[in-house]
């Protein structure tokens, strides 16, 4: 029977006397199994007497501790000329060869199994203050209990369970509104009629707080997310126009911010300016929980991101936007090689 000396070990010998003989240092033998002579890489395959080893040397161009072979594997069909990321230099010679910055030698040691990053994220839709609702209905609608590719169905039940709600508190509060105590009840216990009367504003007011909450509650989810910037800017000149030192009139003059040149004043009246400010707010894109801006900016993406418009966080692994997304990634493989799955 051969006897087989341990390939990775000798690949890692091989890496380190190939090191030492670039930096013209001397060879020092720390593992038994070494070959202490410099060597080119190539591929042998000898087999000798039964009484000595049969020695496999795998060719690793680049020294980056993965195999040409599998290098090469990393196209469909494998090639010497694969290139995952289009930087111009082969796998078997590139370092990094899908170009996440992370050496190959080390990203297949910690994630052997790891592909090139990309990025997909979701845009989810605001119609109407719609956000909320919809990423409430994919919360509370696991994603992978619709059909395949079938979890955009979740927006219209978020949408339609908020809006219940919503007319269930504002069916309770005008119930409560149109409630008082009848004339007739007044005469004959005006005592028990004030605490029914008290009883009666009480509960409507309760109610209407409800009724308050819900335009607030998709305002405030995206505040929460960090999705609501509200900015404050000039509008224009807020001038107060005086009469022998009473105040008569004020005027907003839009889109005049050189409120001095508005001032005037004489002996009986003067005119007074200053700026005049407003807020508006700039609703940021997110899938309902991540934003644009954070979820687009993938550490390492090597593919330019791709938006899964009308996806929100949780229902993306499950909608009609993912099916987009597969054929994207394994039928047409973003445009290049690596991803690409043929037909089985």
């Amino acid at each position: 029977m051969k006897n087989i000396i341990n390939i990775s070990i000798l690949v890692f010998c091989f890496h380190a006397l190939i090191a030492q003989n670039q930096m013209n240092t001397p060879i020092v033998n720390t593992n038994p199994n070494c070959i202490t002579t410099p060597i080119d890489i190539t591929i042998i395959d000898i087999e000798l007497p039964p009484s000595l080893p049969t020695i496999i040397v795998i060719t690793d161009t680049d020294g980056d501790g993965i195999p040409d072979e599998t290098e090469n594997a990393a196209c469909e069909p494998p090639s010497p000329f694969c290139d995952l990321d289009d930087d111009g230099i082969f796998n078997y010679l590139d370092l990094d060869s899908d170009g996440d910055g992370v050496p190959d030698g080390i990203e297949d040691l910690c994630y052997p199994h790891a592909g090139p990053p990309l990025a997909f994220y979701g845009i989810e839709q605001d119609d109407n203050e719609t956000l909320t609702p919809r990423f409430m209905g994919a919360a509370m609608n696991s994603a992978n209990g619709f059909p395949l590719y079938g979890a955009d169905a979740s927006d219209g039940l978020g949408i339609t369970m908020v809006n219940n709600f919503e007319n269930i508190w504002l069916s309770r509060y005008n119930f409560w509104a149109d409630q008082s105590v009848p004339w007739y009840d007044w005469i004959s216990n005006p005592i028990g009629s004030i605490f029914t009367q008290v009883l009666y504003d009480k509960l409507e007011a309760a109610w209407k707080k409800g009724v308050d909450w819900f335009p607030t509650l998709n305002p405030t989810w995206k505040d929460l997310i960090g999705a609501l910037d509200v900015q404050v800017y000039q509008a224009g000149c807020q001038c107060d126009y005086y009469d022998y030192g009473i105040l008569t009139g004020t005027k907003i003059f839009y889109g005049n911010t050189d409120c001095e040149s508005l001032e005037s004043g004489s002996m009986t009246s003067s005119v007074a300016c200053q700026p005049y400010y407003e807020m508006y707010t700039i609703t940021k894109p997110s899938d309902g929980f991540i934003l644009q801006e954070s979820a687009m900016n993938m550490p390492g993406a090597n593919y330019e991101p791709m938006e899964m418009l009308g996806s929100n966080h949780l229902q993306m692994r499950n909608d009609s936007e993912m099916e987009i997304a597969v054929d994207a990634i394994f039928k047409d493989g973003l445009g290049r090689s690596f991803f690409k799955t043929g037909t089985r």
